[in-house]
């Protein structure tokens, strides 16, 4: 998920009293490079991500044509379209309904090359005149706004900590704008514990990443209830994405992995479908399918069948100060 010079841009049965598939017209992606599988890849003409044998084409993982070879497979929003009888959500240029830039941070910062995932939620709402209630939302960010704190000069703990809470704040200002323009269901992605990726593994500050992360999943609880206590037709399932990577590394051989600390891209004799890290910091395609299938299981139980039209007004910003006000960060 590091930065890029860029700008321009199965099926599960759902139990009849929870999420029904036939209830969703379609599925729209916001986030970074974990789900973006060809915005960047397009927007360079094919030179980000790297093409094969880097990555797998147009995306941040591993596949067929890498090298090593891998299986390969679909990114984890790819494995929850299917599962939900619904069409893939396809790159944003070629007519597609994943808006996701690899790069991309929660809120919008000068000098950003990519768009934020405010600034694609934006970008969404003004180009089709709102929000649907009909349609699936995903949503997936805040890793690079926590990297870019650990990685920026004179960082600290505490300036990397309160990047993951400033994440968690952009993310949630989005939800509760797609709310506004009538968006009712929404799948919330937490942060994995970053300071046990490759990349946490090797700065200084990666046990400060590691916080952060907590920090971010940690606000992220409290946002998503309190933006479904302002709007009862508003429905966020928070999926915890930090829980199946620490279970994935208590016990990797219960996941069919035997290196879930290194990155298995450019290794020779290793086989990517039994590592959890592709590169520094994006999984292999197995990992991207558990985390798919995580995805799928918290809509089937956190998502009711979508309601009426709904909206959410204000409230983000209050809880956001009250929050402030007793940390003493007002």
């Amino acid at each position: 998920m590091k930065k890029a010079i860029l700008r321009c841009l199965g099926a599960a049965l759902v139990c009849a009293a929870l999420a029904s598939a036939g209830s969703f017209n379609q599925l729209v992606v916001f986030g970074d490079s974990l789900s973006d599988n060809g915005n960047d890849y397009i927007a360079s003409s094919g030179t980000y991500p790297a093409p094969p044998p880097a990555y797998q084409n147009g995306t941040f993982t591993d596949g067929p044509d890498t090298f090593p070879v891998g299986t390969g497979g679909p990114l984890w929003h790819e494995y929850l379209a299917g599962a939900l009888g619904l069409a893939t959500a396809t790159p944003l240029p070629v007519g597609g309904t994943n808006y996701a830039f690899g790069g991309a941070t929660a809120a919008p910062y000068t000098g950003e090359q990519v768009p934020s995932v405010a600034e694609q939620v934006e970008w969404y709402l003004e180009t089709n005149s709102g929000a649907n209630p009909n349609t699936l939302y995903a949503m997936w960010g805040g890793a690079n706004d926590i990297f870019d704190a650990a990685e920026a000069p004179g960082a600290t703990q505490a300036s990397v900590i309160a990047a993951g809470d400033e994440a968690a704040i952009a993310m949630g200002f989005g939800i509760m704008a797609l709310a506004d323009a009538g968006a009712q269901d929404i799948v919330w992605m937490n942060l994995p514990p970053l300071d046990l990726t490759p990349f946490g593994q090797s700065i200084p500050l990666g046990g400060a990443m590691g916080l952060a992360a907590q920090e971010f999943n940690a606000d992220q609880l409290i946002y998503a209830g309190e933006l479904e206590s302002m709007d009862p037709n508003l429905h966020i399932a928070v999926v915890n994405v930090y829980g199946i990577f620490e279970s994935i590394v208590a016990d990797p051989s219960a996941y069919g992995y035997t290196n879930v600390t290194s990155p298995s891209q450019g290794q020779a004799g290793v086989n990517p479908d039994t590592y959890l890290f592709w590169d520094d910091v994006h999984p292999t395609t197995t990992g991207q399918m558990l985390i798919g299938e995580a995805a799928e299981q918290a809509v089937q139980t956190q998502l009711p069948e979508p309601a009426s039209f709904a909206f959410v007004g204000a409230g983000l910003l209050g809880v956001w100060i009250t929050r402030r006000v007793r940390a003493g960060r007002a």
